[in-house]
């Protein structure tokens, strides 16, 4: 069986053989092209802002001190919970789901843009993901803008790999990639990676397993490591960065029941709660519309492994999120 192909109304996708075919297959934008709303949060912050400028201009020397002091406090808040982190047991592993032919579709997202140096070494990664290939659907997403990188992958495809071009359009944005290629897939999991990842081969099969053990999450995140941190001092501290973040404070969050972070890669979802809704909400931001609809999350214990600036991942996850209400 080969992943579907089909897009939208049905509409083919190109596959790449011809980068000049995006203009003619590539259907309706749909929900890919709405713009995101701006949080309540963004208004809060200028509301708090406007009101500590006027204490400031009434009360200087009161409001300098409030600021430090509140500043300390917060400080001393995040130092115990992140020592609280450190002692705070992780998250039980799932394990691997069984590797068979009853394994759900899975779709692998991965949006490119200017990364034709990226493409040989990415899709290599990809290759030895373990999984039922008649299952994979891997989408090299490219931009119409962007001619070299799209006509490098569709010289370089072969299954499961396929090819979405996005086109012209604003906001030209990741998320808009993404949504654009979402509307191609009837994947039941997806996953989204970038082009510096080399995600673990049992990736998939982790976030399988977590996802049977919780009908209720909907979305797991895959801790990510660098894999070049002995290169210099820099690269150590962005892997003591990513340790302490993946390893330590996410997995405690998780634990706890409270929002942690989703990666910019290596979150794997269901997909049906990331579809746009009747009423015109795109995806836009996961973390937020996870924790707006209650849906519990975790991460799993699964690296992704990437170079500086790329990263490593693993087959192990952090716990996620749940498509039921108040699950």
């Amino acid at each position: 069986m080969q992943p579907c192909r089909k897009y939208g109304m049905g509409k083919k996708i190109s596959n790449g053989n011809n980068w000049k075919q995006s203009r003619e297959t590539r259907g309706e934008l749909q929900h890919a092209n709405i713009a995101a709303h701006r949080p309540l949060s963004n208004s809060l912050i200028l509301i708090f802002i406007l009101v500590y400028l006027g204490w400031l201009l009434a009360q200087p020397r009161e409001a300098f001190i409030g600021l430090f002091a509140g500043m300390a406090w917060i400080s001393v808040m995040f130092a115990t919970l992140r020592l609280m982190a450190i002692l705070t047991p992780k998250p039980k592993d799932d394990g691997l789901a069984p590797l068979s032919d009853d394994l759900p579709v899975y779709a692998v997202l991965v949006p490119l843009f200017h990364e034709v140096q990226m493409i040989d070494q990415l899709m290599q990664g990809l290759d030895a993901l373990r999984y039922p290939r008649d299952k994979l659907d891997i989408i090299l997403i490219t931009e119409e803008v962007d001619r070299l990188t799209t006509q490098a992958v569709a010289k370089s495809l072969r299954p499961p790999f396929r090819q979405v071009i996005v086109p012209i359009g604003s906001p030209q944005t990741k998320p808009r990639a993404l949504n654009y290629a979402l509307q191609s897939s009837e994947a039941a999991f997806v996953t989204i990676y970038d082009a510096e990842d080399r995600p673990h081969p049992d990736q998939l099969l982790a976030a399988i397993a977590a996802f049977n053990t919780r009908p209720d999450w909907a979305a797991v995140q895959a801790p990510l490591d660098y894999f070049n941190h002995d290169d210099n001092w820099l690269t150590r501290q962005f892997a003591l960065e990513y340790a302490a973040l993946f390893h330590v404070w996410v997995p405690f969050l998780a634990r706890l029941g409270l929002p942690f972070p989703l990666g910019g890669t290596s979150n794997h979802m269901r997909e049906i709660p990331w579809r746009p809704s009747e009423d015109g909400m795109p995806l836009t931001s996961p973390r937020m519309q996870i924790f707006h609809l209650d849906w519990p999350h975790r991460d799993i214990k699964s690296v992704i492994l990437f170079r500086q600036p790329k990263r490593k991942q693993s087959h192990r996850l952090v716990p996620g999120v749940s498509n039921a209400q108040g699950g």
